[in-house]
């Protein structure tokens, strides 16, 4: 099954304004997605992956429209901010703990997280414990 972009919205959400996130662009992320889903791995979740793949896409996008209606460059690369600090306070994160191994550039949003954590248990096969 391939989701419309309604059901998409339906099963994401946060991706609900198609003044933020326009039908076409979704319709796109989501032909990719299925691109980059094994059915036969996947099964019943094909539109699940399909579409934290989609939303992976979309989120990136987004940013990239959010530094450019500032006048920033759109496309720049950018790392996780570790540390900030304002005045006295000073907060920082341990992206590590959230990162998942050997995902590479999935690791910029959650949904590329989740989407390479599914990846590796739906590519592992049957396991014993």
């Amino acid at each position: 099954m391939t989701l419309s972009v309604p059901e998409f919205r339906n099963l994401m959400p946060e991706f609900a304004s198609s003044a933020d996130y326009a039908d076409v662009v979704v319709t796109q992320y989501l032909a990719i997605g299925y691109q980059l889903v094994n059915p036969d791995a996947w099964q019943e979740s094909t539109d699940f992956g399909a579409s934290l793949i989609a939303a992976h896409f979309l989120t990136l996008a987004r940013r990239d429209q959010q530094i450019a209606e500032k006048g920033g460059a759109p496309g720049t690369q950018t790392g996780a901010i570790t540390a900030k600090g304002v005045g006295g306070a000073n907060i920082s994160y341990n992206t590590a703990l959230t990162a998942v191994a050997n995902a590479g550039a999935w690791n910029a949003t959650r949904y590329g997280q989740q989407y390479a954590t599914l990846v590796k248990l739906y590519g592992a096969g049957v396991l014993q414990l």
